[in-house]
């Protein structure tokens, strides 16, 4: 055997056992790649959890206005207006009611589509009322947008907003 001959040998040797040696170290650093990758998601995914908390832990004082509307709504459809100094129009509450519900839905997270549907009918049957200058009892003999729809829409997305911030403080 010549010496051309054994350095080919010796180089083929070094280059099989490099190629074995590589191969766990090269399968090593592709689950180390992937397992990193895995926990950046977990990361991001555990950031978003904590912005949409944090998002729905700001709408506490948004829920308390909310019911307070409720009330204001629920007294007006018994004919006892509030007194306030000035003497308001059943229409004027539903406007302050719209502002408000207006607030709490640019407040509330995109994902709660549900919540968020049930405001935006109790907003436009208010609406209604005051383009038709009718309240909602007048409403309720004529179309789908009354008292019993506002009342139950008021009634669920309330119940349904405080459950999930209280799923969430758990």
């Amino acid at each position: 055997m010549s010496g051309s001959d054994f350095a080919g040998l010796i180089f083929a040797g070094i280059s099989a056992l490099g190629a074995i040696v590589g191969l766990p170290s090269g399968i090593s650093a592709w689950k180390s790649k992937n397992s990193i990758n895995k926990t950046k998601e977990d990361i991001e995914q555990y950031r978003n959890i904590i912005k949409e908390k944090n998002a729905l832990l700001k709408l506490k004082p948004q829920i308390q206005e909310l019911k307070k509307q409720s009330k204001i709504f629920l007294k007006l459809s018994m004919g006892d207006l509030p007194q306030q100094g000035m003497k308001k129009s059943e229409l004027d509450y539903y406007k302050e009611i719209m502002e408000s519900l207006n607030d709490i839905l640019n407040d509330i997270s995109a994902n709660y589509d549900s919540e968020r549907n049930l405001i935006r009918d109790i907003d436009k049957a208010l609406g209604y009322c005051i383009e038709e200058e009718m309240t909602l009892k007048q409403v309720d003999r004529t179309c789908i947008y009354g008292y019993s729809m506002v009342k139950d829409n008021f009634e669920q997305v309330i119940k349904q907003l405080g459950s999930i911030i209280e799923d969430l403080e758990c």
